[in-house]
């Protein structure tokens, strides 16, 4: 496993004193948000932001980590699913595995200031352990939980005001990914020499006052290039709306790459821990395979991949995602069409960017 050196030192960390700060919990008013009690918070220094969790929302994300977990009748369908899946997979002859995504509620439990539960717990621990029983589907499963937990700098690959890893979080779980699928990975994709930038991420944005981190962005060069996108992607990037939630699912680019060690077409299905652009997950793969596909759907378009006769499938999952069941029932091309008329139906006076 490659290691990137540290830019710099480790930020001043807000629980290490206990004598001195307060472990309550404090709940925004939206309840969306799980940080310290504010008046024993540095909330406005940037250089010490205090580690925020999702609280409460519609997958919520905390209270599978307080007893709520996978019910068992879930736990059944999604091995269902996914035993179904792997089945499938091998008689079209795809080299196939199934990824979670540990949630930072887990991977930081130590940092939660409200009790959670015990690690066998924890939804993707409760998928994992009933996946025993089906052989071949736990062969095509791969929970990141203990590669990122056991990581040496495993606090430097999530940021701490926000719900997603970084980039330098992605590459370890592509170096995972590409080891568990026999393919080359870049080790020396990522720049030794990161950036710094202040800014506020998607859980700072929820709280008020607003909370600024100061991040370190690890970068890379992509060689691969956009080759194709659909008209979800273009309707997004011609309105200035790459960023705007209600239009994530449905998106699908492909990209090519010349110059990648495996001559493989991947295609993975997953969501923004994957990412339709080129800075997390699918950006990295898209350095490792000369092609790449990756639709932003919870469940698996079987027609189209079957149509398309990919040589990998990738199915990507953030653990916070298995409160729901995505069967395999997606018609992507259905999904775009209908997430652009809802929100066309919803702004019908939004012009373009170019308007």
């Amino acid at each position: 496993m490659v290691q990137l050196r540290r830019r710099r030192a480790p930020v001043h960390d807000l629980y290490g004193d206990p004598e001195r700060y307060c472990l309550e919990c404090w709940l925004q008013t939206d309840q969306t948000v799980l940080r310290p009690n504010h008046a024993h918070g540095a909330m406005d220094d940037p250089d010490s932001a205090p580690w925020l969790f999702l609280g409460q929302g519609s997958n919520r994300a905390l209270a599978m980590f307080q007893g709520e977990t996978l019910a068992k009748k879930k736990q059944k369908r999604w091995t269902a699913l996914l035993a179904d899946r792997a089945d499938w997979a091998a008689t079209l002859g795809l080299r196939y595995v199934n990824v979670v995504v540990p949630d930072r509620i887990g991977l930081f439990a130590e940092r939660v200031p409200v009790p959670i539960t015990e690690v066998a717990n924890y939804p993707g621990q409760r998928l994992l352990s009933a996946l025993r029983k089906y052989p071949n589907a736990l062969h095509h499963h791969l929970d990141l939980y203990q590669t990122i937990r056991e990581h040496p700098n495993r606090e430097e690959l999530f940021w701490r005001t926000d719900t997603h890893w970084n980039t330098y979080g992605a590459f370890v779980a592509y170096q995972a990914i590409c080891e568990r699928l026999g393919l080359t990975f870049v080790a020396d994709l990522l720049d030794p020499n990161p950036e710094t930038e202040l800014t506020v991420r998607d859980l700072g944005q929820k709280v008020r006052p607003r909370v600024r981190e100061l991040i370190t962005k690890h970068r890379f060069e992509p060689k691969a290039r956009r080759e194709w996108c659909n008209p979800l992607v273009s309707f997004k990037e011609a309105r200035g709306l790459t960023n705007e939630m209600s239009l994530h699912g449905g998106s699908m680019v492909t990209f090519t790459n010349e110059y990648a060690p495996n001559a493989q077409h991947l295609m993975i299905f997953g969501d923004s821990y994957a990412e339709y652009r080129q800075h997390l997950l699918t950006g990295l793969l898209a350095e490792s395979c000369q092609r790449t596909t990756f639709i932003w759907s919870g469940g698996v378009d079987r027609r189209l991949v079957e149509r398309t006769r990919p040589d990998i499938l990738v199915t990507e999952k953030a653990e916070r995602f298995l409160y729901t069941v995505h069967p395999d029932h997606v018609d992507v091309t259905a999904l775009a069409e209908q997430r652009i008329a809802s929100y066309l139906a919803t702004h019908p006076d939004r012009p373009s960017s170019g308007a």
